[in-house]
């Protein structure tokens, strides 16, 4: 339809710009997929970590790590260029790499 006042003009247009950002994630799920692989990989570490870290701590950070790829992923999601989220992607990898288990060496 064909519109002929401005008011439909730029309801159009901005349907159309909506449109193409619903078509191009700008690399929104490759974002995702580093946190997640980040997730993963810090996973796999803390399972492998000796004895002398206590089941409760381990536990703890793993479920800090899962937050803060949550959080990041909710972050990449709110972005809309792709500078923002490759920012957000690197601020999500080094949040969840931070995260830590603090454990007491069992004597």
């Amino acid at each position: 339809m064909q519109r002929t006042d401005q008011a439909g003009v730029d309801a159009k247009a901005t349907e159309g710009t909506e449109a193409v950002e619903a078509v191009n994630p700008v690399g929104k799920d490759k974002a995702k997929a580093a946190v997640d692989a980040r997730l993963a990989e810090k996973k796999t570490k803390r399972s492998t970590l000796t004895t002398n870290f206590q089941m409760q701590k381990k536990s703890a950070a793993k479920e800090e790590a899962k937050k803060a790829t949550d959080e990041a992923k909710k972050a990449i999601d709110a972005d809309r260029d792709q500078a923002g989220v490759d920012a957000k992607a690197t601020e999500g990898t080094e949040a969840v790499e931070a995260v830590n288990p603090v454990g007491k060496r069992q004597s």
